[in-house]
């Protein structure tokens, strides 16, 4: 663990340029909401992104690692490694920035803009990455197989949320789908001609509850049927169902995606129903939340007027943030912007991002990662106990409990 103290003369350089930052950053949040696009559909918003950026020094790579809205924008000279910051742009379907990403890419570029004036170019490296679909492709894992993350020794992404806290967690996840094949026939003349394909689809269900119970702690198995055959007086021939499983670390998850095969397989020969299970996307390793990254975060948020509600870690699901975290050091911080009522993909938490104490709250947060980044920076070897801190990290992170 380390003792943030930043430079008095870097604080005040930060704090002299942050006001032109904020209204870029609040300016961009806006636009944002008010033009919401959904996953690898994000043109308008990586292209102002790109603008801002560009205006402000940052050499802008557009459509890298083969995402078109993708971006990496890069200050300085420094042979260093980069401090980046991660920006999230794209909006849900109907429902538009329900999980706050407008404001994720407001605090990411504010943070970069106030950092880069503050620091002349050959001690500054600093990158903004743009990293589009992150509630259906999963955006940043491509982006690491392509290296687009390649020189960066420190990343932040904070998340707008019911809550603010320093560390967050989320689970490893593989999303599959699963069809059966089985023979129609009429379903009251002759049943015992046709092969249900239905109910292998719900024996597999069924055997959700025994499989949870001895699923490994923190392990998650759910499901939905998307397709349960045409009409009632037909034996269904086919039907569809998509399941997310989920676990503490990626062993386990493949554990629990074996024993999910089982359950397939046993469907399969007590109703003689053929199974064919597909991953769908990619698998999200689970979120390494960095503690020393987190302290000096908490202490730059303290800075800023944040008020962190616990040190306790956060539930968020999955998320491909949590491969990031598993590549270099990384912290995932939230910040409320609504009461704790609110939850993220509803459309009151959609308004929520859009309205006055949500940009309060964004800007705080977009000068504690300003100062954040600039101590990294400034502190000579911090690099190095920062990548060793890693590696420990994810030796714990495969221990049992």
């Amino acid at each position: 663990m380390i003792s943030p103290s930043l430079p008095a003369g870097l604080i005040a350089k930060i704090d002299s340029a942050f006001p032109a930052a904020a209204r870029e950053a609040r300016e961009l949040a806006l636009f944002l909401h008010r033009n919401p696009e959904i996953s690898l559909q994000e043109f308008k918003s990586a292209e102002r992104i790109g603008q801002i950026l560009s205006a402000a020094g940052f050499r802008v790579r557009p459509g890298i690692g083969g995402l078109k809205t993708a971006f990496r924008a890069e200050y300085g000279r420094s042979k260093k490694p980069a401090v980046a910051f991660l920006a999230e742009y794209d909006a849900l379907p109907g429902l538009g920035h329900a999980c706050g990403h407008n404001l994720i890419a407001g605090a990411s570029v504010g943070a970069a803009l106030a950092l880069a004036a503050a620091l002349p170019p050959e001690n500054a490296n600093i990158v903004v990455l743009g990293t589009p679909a992150e509630e259906t492709l999963g955006g940043k894992i491509p982006l690491l197989a392509a290296r687009a993350f390649a020189g960066v020794g420190a990343a932040f992404l904070a998340h707008p949320s019911n809550q603010t806290r320093v560390h967050s967690r989320s689970l490893a996840l593989v999303s599959l789908e699963i069809t059966f094949l089985g023979k129609s026939s009429h379903a009251a003349a002759a049943p015992e001609k046709g092969i249900n394909a239905l109910d292998a689809l719900i024996q597999v269900f069924n055997s959700l509850g025994p499989l949870r119970a001895k699923l490994p702690f923190g392990s998650r198995a759910d499901g939905i049927i998307r397709e349960g055959g045409r009409a009632p007086n037909i034996i269904p021939d086919r039907t569809v169902g998509a399941f997310f499983l989920r676990a503490r670390n990626l062993p386990l998850l493949e554990a629990v995606r074996r024993d999910f095969g089982r359950c397939v397989r046993a469907a399969e020969i007590s109703t003689g129903a053929r199974g064919r299970i597909l991953q769908q996307g990619f698998v999200y390793a689970p979120f390494l939340s960095h503690p020393s990254l987190g302290e000096i975060f908490e202490k730059t948020g303290t800075m800023t007027g944040l008020k962190f509600t616990s040190a306790e870690t956060q539930g968020l699901g999955s998320s491909d943030i949590g491969n990031v975290s598993q590549a270099l050091p990384c912290l995932h911080p939230t910040y409320a912007i609504a009461s704790p009522e609110t939850v993220e993909h509803s459309r009151e938490f959609a308004r929520a991002a859009g309205e006055e104490k949500a940009l309060r709250e964004m800007l705080k947060v977009a000068r504690a990662m300003a100062y954040s980044g600039g101590f990294i920076l400034s502190r000579p070897g911090l690099f190095q106990l920062l990548q060793k801190e890693q590696k420990l990290l994810i030796k714990k992170s495969l221990l049992p409990l």
